[in-house]
C-alpha cells in the first residue's frame, strides 16, 4: 500500500518573514529558499491530490506582535 494513503494534508506551510535577519543579503537568500520550499510543498500536494494547510499572519503582527495573530 502507498504511504500517501495515510497522509491527509500537506501542512502547516507558508512563507514566514517574521524573524528575518537584519542583513539584507541574508534576507534575500532566506526568502528565496522559503519560496522554493513552498513551491515544492504545493507541487507535492497537487501531485498527490492533497489539501494544503497554510500558516498566515495578520500584517499587523509584523508591526506589533500579539499572541493569537497567526491563524
Amino acid at each position: 500500500p502507498s504511504k500517501w494513503k495515510k497522509v491527509v494534508a500537506i501542512g502547516e506551510v507558508g512563507l514566514d518573514y517574521y524573524r528575518l535577519p537584519k542583513d539584507l543579503r541574508a534576507q534575500k537568500i532566506i526568502v528565496e529558499l522559503q519560496k522554493h520550499a513552498f513551491e515544492r510543498q504545493l507541487s507535492l500536494a497537487k501531485k498527490h491530490h492533497l489539501p494544503v494547510v497554510i500558516h498566515v499572519r495578520d500584517q499587523e503582527v509584523i508591526i506589533e506582535p500579539k499572541p493569537g495573530n497567526a491563524y
